[in-house]
């Protein structure tokens, strides 16, 4: 990102408004005319991730802060990625499983006609809430 700032006053520039007797700083030539100069944004530090740092911008000097977070909240953010790449290893083993596979790949209505003929000796009445679980898993999975 880059940033625009007043050569002059030090402050930054918003090159998409207007500014002084310009209606917007959308050239080279018109910034100069204005005095508005053009300076790299800043580098984050090495370490820098949306979970380890804030980031806040200011119109003077320095322009770009990088402040670290508090110890609790980058651990709860640590705790919330460990979390969803375990829930996301766990569902791709799941995936895998032939079962899982046959509930994502047919219908609800082939998934309970399929737990019939596998459980003859359930009750219809049974055998039909077990194929109504068995589809609402393959619901969920096909997600």
């Amino acid at each position: 990102m880059t940033i625009y700032i007043d050569n002059e006053t030090k402050l930054r520039v918003n090159i998409h408004y207007a500014y002084k007797e310009f209606s917007r700083l959308n050239s080279p030539e018109i910034r100069a005319r204005a005095n508005v100069v053009e300076i790299p944004d800043p580098p984050p530090p090495a370490d820098f991730s949306e979970d380890t740092y804030f980031r806040t911008e200011k119109d003077d000097a320095p322009y770009v802060v990088y402040t670290l977070r508090p110890q609790e909240q980058r651990d709860e953010a640590a705790a919330r990625k460990l979390a969803a790449k375990e829930k996301a290893d766990a569902q791709e083993a799941v995936r895998g499983d032939s079962t899982i596979q046959y509930l994502t790949r047919h219908t609800d209505a082939a998934i309970i006609a399929k737990v019939k003929t596998l459980l003859p000796s359930l009750p219809p009445a049974e055998a039909a809430v077990i194929g109504r679980l068995a589809a609402a898993i393959g619901v969920l999975f096909r997600e």
